[in-house]
């Protein structure tokens, strides 16, 4: 993230603890014409090259020591443009993230 971001994020985590759950307007920001021209930009290279994204996510249990993979394929139909999501995770003091309970409800920010 950027500094913006940064700010962002530390005034939505100073929040109440109830209203940390929810999604306020000046937490989702308009991309720029700028983006947005790169956004069309990346869209065109997808399409184009029928570029397909894959994901794999790997972590282990420390406790079990059990190690847990997810794949996940991604094609253009899966890709939102010209969007903003509201974010789900802060940095916590020791460089960790911590979850503020947005994560499985994001929501998406759609420019006019």
């Amino acid at each position: 993230l950027d500094a913006a971001g940064d700010d962002k994020l530390e005034a939505i985590s100073e929040r109440d603890n109830d209203a940390k759950d929810t999604v306020q307007s000046e937490d989702i920001e308009k991309p720029s014409e700028a983006s947005a021209a790169l956004y069309e930009e990346y869209r065109n290279y997808l399409k184009e090259g029928n570029i397909e994204i894959i994901c794999v996510v790997e972590a282990i249990d420390p406790i079990m020591s059990g190690t847990f993979q997810a794949i996940q394929s991604y094609t253009l139909d899966n890709i939102v443009f010209d969007a903003e999501f509201a974010p789900c995770v802060l940095a916590d003091e020791e460089g960790g993230a911590k979850d503020i309970g947005w994560l499985g409800r994001w929501f998406v920010g759609r420019s006019a």
